[in-house]
């Protein structure tokens, strides 16, 4: 990722500059390279509002139901985070066992 655009405390862009998305299922594990996130922040006095765009995440992605599914784990993973001080972004997979 790149830093492609940033407005303090308003929005960054990321441009994604290379990527190798590690899920075996996935034929073409390459197609983020290109996209854009962009993280808006809406401030008031007592909150921040966080909204995330992945422009070119679409349904005709092959990614697009997994990906959608991992964006959602992880900004649920960065509110528990900014709530308590601990989010979970990755769950390790031997304390599944």
């Amino acid at each position: 990722m790149k830093v492609t655009e940033l407005t303090p405390n308003k929005k960054v862009v990321w441009t994604c500059i290379d990527t190798l998305i590690d899920i075996p299922e996935l034929p073409n594990n390459t197609e983020w390279k290109g996209t854009e996130i962009v993280w808006n922040l809406d401030n008031n006095a007592t909150n921040t509002k966080i909204s995330l765009t992945h422009i070119g995440l679409t349904p005709k992605v092959k990614c697009y139901n997994i990906c959608e599914k991992g964006w959602v784990s992880f900004l649920d993973s960065l509110k528990l985070f900014v709530e308590t001080g601990k989010g979970s972004p990755f769950q390790n997979k031997q304390e599944n066992i």
